[in-house]
């Protein structure tokens, strides 16, 4: 849903970070999860990760002569 909300609102992009967070048990989810609710440090490295590549798509401003 939020998804196609998204591609309907000019200037509004959907970031997935679902992938960047592993469920699977054990291991990989406790690099991912520090409990059910909030990831670890290395699990929102993953999901800044996942918003520094969409931000990097976007055109950047020209630079202004000061």
């Amino acid at each position: 849903m939020l998804q196609r909300l998204a591609s309907a609102l000019p200037g509004v992009t959907h970031v997935d970070v679902r992938p960047a967070l592993v469920a699977t048990l054990p291991e990989a989810y406790r690099r991912s999860w520090a409990n059910e609710l909030h990831p670890t440090g290395k699990g929102f490295e993953e999901v800044a990760r996942c918003f520094d590549e969409q931000i990097r798509r976007f055109p950047m401003p020209e630079s202004q002569p000061g």
